[in-house]
């Protein structure tokens, strides 16, 4: 991004962050009808890094209107396309509008989140713009499973997170634990007795017996090009892993973060 606007472009950890922001953000709008709020709160927060002396968020539009101008759906394909996408212009007016009243019920609500989603989409494709290393798109503070964890807690943390895989590092490689391998593990125990033996066994000793089938997993360093990162993208993630020590696990990348 090379906009005049835009002074997030020297602070690579700060577009990082905001984008992170505007993910997390964008979890709670789809999850909640109301939840357009915190998509607002991370705009805020981007306006007032990008902008000095501003009094509120009617004076954000043209600090934010200069970052999104980075991405084309900001202005070109809601032109080309307008029954699938909307200016974000139109959009942050609808914001600033919804920010200042005080009741949003039913479908109102509704049509006020999605269209916050569109904007925090529309945003994070401009931060985006010049990221061209695997640190800039991957996920940090990976979750990953320890050989001395009960397999109760691998599948604890996948549900709670919506986790397909989990990482481990396993004889001296880090492979993945698909979820599938869980379900297998514990819905083909004979007994509601062996299910729970299965349930409280170590992970070592689920893989050691063969009860817990792992994947292979591809391991990528954080200053690979995206470009060459693209090559091993697939339905499983890609692990990001330290230079030099290859046991330490700092991010993980998957299509949807690159997408």
């Amino acid at each position: 991004m090379h906009d005049s606007h835009n002074q997030l472009t020297a602070e690579p950890a700060q577009i990082c962050f905001f984008r992170d922001q505007l993910r997390s953000a964008r979890a709670v709008a789809l999850a909640d009808a109301e939840g357009f709020h915190a998509v607002l709160r991370v705009v805020e927060l981007i306006a007032q890094q990008l902008g000095k002396n501003i009094r509120g968020l009617g004076d954000y539009k043209t600090v934010l209107s200069g970052l999104s101008s980075a991405s084309p759906l900001a202005t070109d394909l809601p032109s080309q396309w307008p029954a699938y996408h909307t200016e974000f212009g139109v959009l942050f007016d609808e914001m600033r509008q919804a920010r200042n009243d005080a009741v949003h019920q039913g479908a109102y609500a509704r049509t006020l989140t999605d269209h916050a989603v569109e904007l925090s989409i529309i945003l994070e494709d401009a931060l985006m713009t010049d990221a061209s290393k695997v640190s800039q798109f991957m996920v940090r503070d990976v979750v990953d499973a320890k050989p001395w964890h009960p397999v109760s807690y691998i599948r604890q943390q996948m549900l709670t997170h919506a986790f397909s895989y989990l990482p481990i590092w396993d004889a001296d490689a880090w492979k993945l634990i698909p979820e599938y391998a869980v379900a297998r593990l514990l819905r083909n125990a004979s007994s509601a007795v062996a299910r729970r033996r299965r349930l409280a066994a170590l992970v070592s000793d689920s893989i050691a017996d063969g009860s817990l089938e792992l994947l292979n997993a591809r391991t990528v360093s954080p200053k690979m090009p995206i470009t060459e990162a693209l090559q091993f993208i697939c339905e499983r993630p890609v692990l990001v892993v330290d230079r030099m020590h290859a046991d330490v696990l700092v991010g993980l990348l998957t299509s949807s973060d690159i997408l």
